[in-house]
Formats: C-alpha cells, sequence, structure tokens
C-alpha cells in the first residue's frame, strides 16, 4: 500500500516538473531529483522489504537471502541518497537566500544535475563497494554521513529561519 502511495505521488510530481515549462528551474529540479529517488524507494525498496517478508514466512531462505541482501543494498544506496538530496535542498534555499538576484548566475540546472549525479556516484560507492570491503567497520560510515548531514540541515535552517525573521521584522 505504501509504494503505491509513493510511486503515485513522486510519479505526480516528476510530471508536474516534466510539463510545466516554468518549473524548469534548479530549485524545482532538485525537488525532481528527490522526487526520483523517492520513487525508486518506492518501486524498489519497499517492493523488495514486501517480497523478503513472503520468503520469510515462506520459509524459503535461499530467496530470502537473496533478497534480503538486494533489499539492504538498494535501501542504503537510495534512502541516502534521498537523505542527502534533502541536505542539498536546504542548503539551496539557503543560497538562494543569501546570494538573491545573483542565485541564478551561481545555480544551475546543470550543476544541480551534477551534484546529484556526484550524489548519486558516491552513495552507491560507499554503500555498495564498501560494504563489501568492510564487514563491522562498515557501519561507521554512514552514520558519520548521517550526523554531518543532520548538522548542515540542522545549521541551514536555522540560517534560513534567521533570515527569514530579520526579513520579517524588517517589514
Amino acid at each position: 500500500m505504501f509504494s503505491i502511495i509513493t510511486c503515485v505521488g513522486n510519479s505526480t510530481i516528476l510530471l508536474a516538473i516534466k510539463n510545466t515549462r516554468d518549473l524548469h528551474t534548479p530549485s524545482y529540479v532538485l525537488l525532481g531529483c528527490l522526487a526520483f529517488s523517492d520513487l525508486l524507494v518506492g518501486l524498489i525498496c519497499q517492493l523488495l522489504f514486501v517480497g523478503v517478508k513472503i520468503a520469510e514466512f515462506e520459509r524459503s531462505f535461499t530467496m530470502y537471502c537473496w533478497l534480503r541482501m538486494l533489499q539492504t543494498r538498494s535501501a542504503w544506496t537510495k534512502t541516502g541518497v534521498s537523505f542527502l538530496i534533502v541536505a542539498a535542498v536546504s542548503v539551496d534555499r539557503l543560497i538562494a537566500l543569501h546570494l538573491h538576484l545573483r542565485y541564478s548566475a551561481f545555480v544551475s540546472v546543470s550543476r544541480v544535475l551534477q551534484a546529484t549525479l556526484v550524489i548519486w556516484i558516491l552513495s552507491v560507492i560507499l554503500c555498495v563497494v564498501l560494504r563489501f570491503w568492510m564487514t563491522a567497520e562498515w557501519f561507521f560510515i554512514p552514520l558519520v554521513i548521517f550526523v554531518v548531514v543532520s548538522v548542515v540541515l540542522t545549521v541551514s535552517t536555522m540560517k534560513i529561519f534567521r533570515m527569514v525573521r530579520r526579513h520579517q521584522r524588517q517589514i
């Protein structure tokens, strides 16, 4: 049920951004990238999780192992990308408020897409490749990334709040 809701909601967002020319801005493209990664979570991760549970109930241990491995790798990768893109959206909004009219000179759709591609590549490398090389210590890497991204989100949100509050007082 959640997979269907996730897929329909994110597909609607992607279609709206694709079909509306006014939404072809860096901020909306970044939100589209977030919707795309969340769509993949609904299409792949949530359905693999259902498959894992079915294999577990059916006591099909071979199928359970394969599905669990696929589900774990894809969940770490895709949810990690979603989390990093949420941080990128927050930083994008901070940059837009800070730069005002100079925003379009520094931030473009191609740069947003390049940054998103880097996020995807790093996520795949960290969550899949390093998982096979590191065994027990592997969990330390996502933990550090989570803490750093949480700090970035907190700081950027606080700065945005201060800017908006100052602007509100001036008005």
